[in-house]
C-alpha cells in the first residue's frame, strides 16, 4: 500500500489491514503509520525497511542464503512469446518479425 506521505509502498499484514480499515489508516511492517494514496495513483517504490521485516520473518535476512528467495532459472529453451499483429503495424509497417 503506497503512502501518501513518503510515497514508498510499504507492507500491511492482514491484522493490521483489518484494524485500520475503519479509519483508513494502517500500520505497516516496519511500524510506520500508513494514509494510503488515491486509487489512480501509481504504486510508489517498495519501502526497505518492509522488505528487509518481511525477508526476517521468512528466514531470508543478508545472512542467511538468497538462492531460497529467487526461483531457478529453467534449463531449457527459452520461450519467448511472438509479437502480435499490433507490435508489427506499429514498429514495421505491417510487416511481422520473425
Amino acid at each position: 500500500m503506497t503512502s501518501a506521505d513518503d510515497g514508498l509502498a510499504h507492507e500491511i499484514s492482514d491484522e493490521a489491514f483489518a484494524d485500520g480499515n475503519d479509519v483508513g489508516v494502517y500500520v505497516a511492517l516496519c511500524d510506520a503509520v500508513v494514509r494510503p494514496t488515491p486509487g489512480g495513483d501509481p504504486i510508489g517504490r517498495p519501502c526497505p525497511r518492509c522488505i528487509a521485516r518481511l525477508l526476517a520473518t521468512r528466514g531470508l535476512g543478508p545472512s542467511s542464503s538468497w538462492s531460497m528467495a529467487v526461483p531457478e532459472q529453467s534449463r531449457g529453451r527459452a520461450r519467448h512469446r511472438r509479437r502480435g499483429r499490433l507490435h508489427a503495424l506499429l514498429l514495421h509497417g505491417g510487416r511481422r518479425e520473425r
